[in-house]
């Protein structure tokens, strides 16, 4: 859960910068934390951050919801 914290912070705090595609998403949920995750956890914070109707994935597009 504190990885997920982190990760929400991380991507919250760039504002307009945030990653719109699926590919650099997955990056900077992976770079946000020390250690980095790998591509499975990257893959599971995702799908975490879909069910909290966070993110919404359309294709390769990423937008967001309330962070």
């Amino acid at each position: 859960q504190e990885k997920i914290k982190a990760i929400v912070s991380n991507i919250k705090n760039r504002g307009d910068k945030k990653p719109k595609t699926l590919k650099a998403l997955l990056r900077t949920i992976s770079a946000a934390v020390n250690p980095h995750l790998s591509e499975s956890e990257a893959t599971h914070v995702l799908e975490h951050l879909k069910k909290q109707d966070k993110i919404t994935v359309t294709q390769t597009k990423v937008s967001y919801g309330a962070l």
